[in-house]
């Protein structure tokens, strides 16, 4: 039996953490960077990426939610080969082991273009000695829900303003249009590791076992499965539009224009049309929330390691 649109709502929450989650520091770098070097011709990778995470995504949360169990667990209890359950078990650590190692780093660099946004004299190594204390603080106290709370609260504040200096600064539809086709630019080879960053930022394998576990844990139906894939579109659909309207910024107010982006100051300029001065402050807290708040995600994230268990 569907639930009510005032139910589907009301149980929205994997979908959003994994939105959350790949709408970090590496996402906004690289999609201002795209639009600032490439004005719209790279809005298609953004929308072939949110397309595919969407559905990798809602079938992760069906088969969380049909085992009841995680990813790494169904991986252990489906592969009745022990070898080829050894391998796919060594396949899935290393890729969630050095996936984490690569999103943190993501996390802490954007902190710290956060941080030296709005105070650039700061020396790097000082902000980096600082803030993994603080991660490192929050996990051992593990009191971080609050502040997880506030800084998401920070992170979508920072969308919403992405969403509004988008049609604030009168971009080329036409050219969005066009730019939803698939094509490069001029520069083949820069522009194909553009189009991979942009889709490997918002494509992210380990999502899938933060999904499943998260979906096995909040629907415990099997009939919920609709449920959980309005969730799944309707959080990831908007990660994306909010990926693609921080590309249409830097398209409309850097492309075409002498300034190259190289830090969270350049990156201001994207939202100087709404804010004036006070656009790298948004930028330098927003970049700093949305990579604690993902530190944040890290730590609460349910899951399960895929070990093997004697029989």
């Amino acid at each position: 039996m569907s639930s009510s649109i005032a139910q589907k709502f009301k149980n929205i929450g994997p979908g959003a953490l994994v939105a959350a989650g790949f709408i970090g520091p590496g996402t906004v770098t690289t999609c201002t960077v795209s639009g600032a070097s490439y004005g719209y011709t790279m809005l298609w990778a953004l929308l072939f990426a949110t397309v595919a995470t969407i559905i990798f995504q809602e079938m992760a949360s069906r088969v969380g939610i049909v085992s009841g169990k995680g990813l790494g667990e169904n991986i252990r209890d489906r592969i009745p080969n022990k070898t080829l359950m050894w391998i796919a078990i060594v396949i899935v650590i290393i890729a969630i082991f050095v996936g984490n190692i690569a999103y943190e780093t993501g996390n802490i660099t954007g902190g710290i273009l956060g941080i030296q946004a709005v105070t650039p004299d700061i020396p790097m190594i000082p902000i980096v000695v600082v803030l993994g204390l603080l991660a490192f603080a929050a996990m051992w106290i593990g009191s971080y829900k609050v502040v997880e709370v506030i800084l998401t609260g920070i992170v979508v504040f920072m969308g919403v303003v992405f969403l509004v200096t988008a049609f604030a600064s009168s971009p080329d539809w036409g050219a969005i249009a066009h730019g939803l086709l698939p094509a490069l630019p001029e520069e083949g080879s820069k522009g194909i590791l553009t189009a991979v960053g942009l889709i490997g930022t918002t494509i992210v394998p380990y999502n899938l076992f933060l999904h499943a576990s998260g979906a096995s844990e909040r629907f415990k139906d099997p009939e919920q499965v609709s449920d959980a894939r309005f969730d799944t579109i309707l959080s990831i659909g908007l990660g994306g539009i909010i990926s693609m309207a921080i590309l249409v910024c830097a398209a409309a107010n850097i492309y075409g224009t002498e300034n190259v982006v190289t830090n969270g100051k350049d990156m201001a300029l994207a939202l100087q049309p709404l804010l004036g001065s006070w656009a790298t402050w948004l930028i330098g807290l927003g970049l700093l929330a949305a990579g604690n708040e993902n530190c944040c995600l890290q730590e609460v994230k349910p899951v399960q390691q895929p070990a093997y268990q004697p029989q």
